[in-house]
This record gives structure tokens, sequence and C-alpha cells, in this order.
């Protein structure tokens, strides 16, 4: 019984509107035509505030842009550290003659960790200008 009522008042309401919209057609063309418009304007601009701030930011990205993203962070992180401590030690260290000579002597280039250095001949290296 309760369901009957209940679309028998949504039914009523549609059929009121439609008769509204008719008689203002009818009546004031151009200011319904400016209202329409208006309205459809302000629903596609909420639509698309509402999409760049909501479900813009939930889509997964692809693998390679997820992986990029990490990388500039890792990155940015990475050197803030490095050139927060440089400036800290730099203001607060007073130059020691010892401590240059030490650090002269242990300077050897390191390796990077994820590169690997593969044994073979190289003895046999072909001049390529000459081909």
């Amino acid at each position: 019984m309760r369901n009957r009522y209940f679309t028998a008042m949504v039914y009523g309401v549609i059929g009121l509107a439609l008769f509204g919209l008719v008689i203002r057609a009818a009546t004031d063309t151009k200011g319904l035509l400016v209202n329409l418009l208006m309205i459809i304007g302000i629903t596609a601009v909420l639509s698309a505030i509402a999409y760049l701030f909501l479900f813009k930011k939930r889509q997964p990205a692809s693998p390679d842009t997820r992986k990029y993203r990490q990388a500039v962070k890792q990155s940015k992180r990475k050197y803030e550290k490095k050139a927060a401590s440089s400036n800290f030690s730099k203001a607060n260290r007073i130059p020691n003659i010892k401590d240059n000579a030490k650090s002269k002597k242990r300077q050897h280039k390191k390796r990077p960790s994820h590169l690997r250095v593969i044994e073979g001949s190289k003895q046999d290296k072909k001049d390529r200008a000459l081909f």
C-alpha cells in the first residue's frame, strides 16, 4: 500500500513539472531557454569540479606511471637529505688540515650497487672506425 502511494506521488510531481514546462514554453520561451542553459552550465561546472577532486585521484595509474612517481619521490628524498646535511656540516664545521689529508687518501670512486661488471676478454676490442 505504501509503495503504491509513493509511486502515485512521484507520477503526480512529474506530471505537474511537465505541465509547468509546457505553460512556460508557451508564454515565456526565451526565459525558459535561458534558465535551461544556466542549469546545464552550472551542472557541467559542478560535475567537472567533482570529477577533478573526487574521481581523478582514485583512478589507478598505469604501472609505469606508478613506478615513475615512486622514483621521483625517492630521488627527492635522497637529494633533500644530502643538501640539508651538506649545508649544515659546511656551516658548523671548522676546516682541519688532518681531515683534508685523510679524505684525499680515502677518496675512491664507488660503483653503483645496481650495476655489475661482466667478466670477459677485454683484449678483443675491435676498431669500429675501420668498418
